[in-house]
Parts: C-alpha cells; structure tokens; sequence
C-alpha cells in the first residue's frame, strides 16, 4: 500500500473537494495531499488560496441587526476584488465560476451581505426528496405522511 501521496494518482473529486477545507480541519493525509498537490501543481495552490478566500467571504458574520445591512461595502468590494483576481488567473475553471457569479452579481452580493439563508429549507427539500427516493413505488401518500409527520408525544 502507497501512503506517499506523491507516489499515488488522486482523483479530481478528492482535489477539488481538498480547495475547499481549511488547513486546520484536514487530517495530517489530506494535509500530505494538499502539500504534494501544491507542488506537482502550481495551479492547485492558487485555486486554493481563491477557494478560501471565497469562503472566508461567505463564512463572515453578517451584519449586527440595527446596523446598514445593504451599505456594506466593506464585503462587497472584497466580493469585487475576489472576482478581479479570479479573472485575472488564467484558470479556466476559476474563470469559470467567476463568469457565473457575474452572471447573477445581485443574489451573489445579497449573499454576502444580508444575515440570512435559504439552507435550513434547501436541508429540508434535500430530506423530502431523499425520503421520497427511498419510498417510490412502494406505498402511497398515507406511507409519505406517516414519515414526514412525527408521532406526537
């Protein structure tokens, strides 16, 4: 068995999916993944260094209540600088991204600036449909509101 990353082919999946967690959340594997890849790939550690600072972008505290949620140029002008960096990459797939996010700026930019967020309610369709993936075909709506609807204590 392999334990060099070096000496091992990592999967596409595995690479993209290693740009987007911090340094400090990695095991000590990924963190030998994310170092090889860094240098057999100059590319990854500049997709790296842009992942995260588009996380940090969206990970910051909103806001306090009270405060001129929509006059924050603060964020949004780093939203904008993100952005001009990414172009300015010559990545493709970075490019990419930064096309679509161009695409729709507005929800992007509300995105990082308002307190709230659609995930609560995009867990619960993802629950909904995944409940009615392992159900099709086999039983009907009493079946589906049997599953969805908790017994009351």
């Amino acid at each position: 068995m392999l334990t060099d990353p070096t000496q091992r082919q990592i999967s596409p999946h595995i690479a993209a999916t290693l740009l987007t967690i911090p340094r400090p959340d990695l095991t000590a594997g990924n963190a030998q993944i994310v170092d090889a890849l860094k240098v057999g790939c100059p590319g990854y550690a500049v997709m790296r260094s842009l992942m995260m600072g588009f996380r940090a972008l969206l990970k910051q505290s909103p806001p306090a209540p009270g405060t001129a949620a929509r006059q924050s140029p603060r964020t949004v002008s780093a939203l904008h600088r993100w952005m001009a960096c990414a172009r300015a990459t010559g990545i493709v797939l970075i490019q990419n991204f930064e096309s679509r996010l161009q695409g729709d700026i507005l929800a992007v930019e509300a995105a990082v600036i308002e307190p709230w967020s659609n995930g609560p309610v995009e867990g619960q369709v993802n629950r909904l449909k995944t409940i009615k993936r392992q159900m099709y075909g086999r039983a009907g709506v009493e079946l589906l509101r049997a599953r969805l609807i908790p017994l009351s204590p």
